[in-house]
């Protein structure tokens, strides 16, 4: 993985681990797959100060579904909070095999 931009922050920053790192997962991309997500922690852990964030953005994704699928809010909404517990699920299984105790205790 390759870091192309820092907001608010320096490289150096990072290296000297300043920051916790949240990591964003946008559910209207195929791209944020759980393994995907994995490779995302596996980066943050080597930088992050205390602790990595796993986010799924879901409110957001429930406009675009409401726009585009003619749903009301609340539907909408509970559709994509569907998703991002879908994804999380997926991810929670992973990390299990793939990260130590310790490891998994930085990953919220």
């Amino acid at each position: 993985m390759e870091l192309l931009n820092i907001r608010g922050g320096s490289k150096e920053e990072l290296i000297q681990k300043k920051y916790n790192i949240c990591v964003g997962v946008s559910l209207g991309s195929k791209w944020f797959t759980a393994e995907n997500i994995i490779g995302l922690i596996k980066w943050s852990l080597q930088f992050t100060r205390e602790s990595v964030v796993v986010c799924p953005v879901d409110e957001p994704h429930a406009i675009n579904l409401k726009i585009r699928n003619r749903l009301n809010k609340d539907r909408a909404l509970n559709l994509a909070r569907g998703m991002g517990s879908e994804i999380l699920h997926e991810t929670k299984k992973l990390v299990h095999k793939e990260f130590s105790e310790t490891e998994r205790g930085k990953i919220k």
